[in-house]
């Protein structure tokens, strides 16, 4: 990412370049642990980590969370805490999750 209004865009270009050239985004993601942006390298990442692969197939449908809707953090919350009464035996999950649903509607 880079802002439009820089003081230096030669630079900002020259570094993007430099880091999504193929073998040095490779060795960022890898190094990192991060899902990669771009096709050839999430196909090398696949062949390299098969437990990532399975992350990487889903890309091309993922979503980012919706934070910028207001009800994001209560509706985020409410997920958290239904899990967890779930996971740690407090509910089943299903009376949770529909105590959970309520709680944002």
């Amino acid at each position: 990412m880079a802002f439009k209004q820089t003081k230096h865009p030669e630079a900002v270009a020259k570094f993007l370049t430099f880091i999504y050239e193929p073998d040095n985004y490779y060795k960022f993601c890898h190094a990192e642990g991060m899902l990669p942006g771009t096709k050839e390298v999430a196909a090398r990442l696949s062949k390299a980590d098969p437990t990532l692969a399975q992350f990487i197939d889903m890309l091309p449908t993922a979503r980012f969370f919706p934070s910028i809707d207001p009800q994001w953090p209560n509706a985020y919350m409410a997920a958290i805490h239904a899990a967890q009464a779930a996971i740690l035996g407090q509910k089943p999950l299903k009376t949770a999750l529909d105590e959970a649903i309520k709680s944002i509607k």
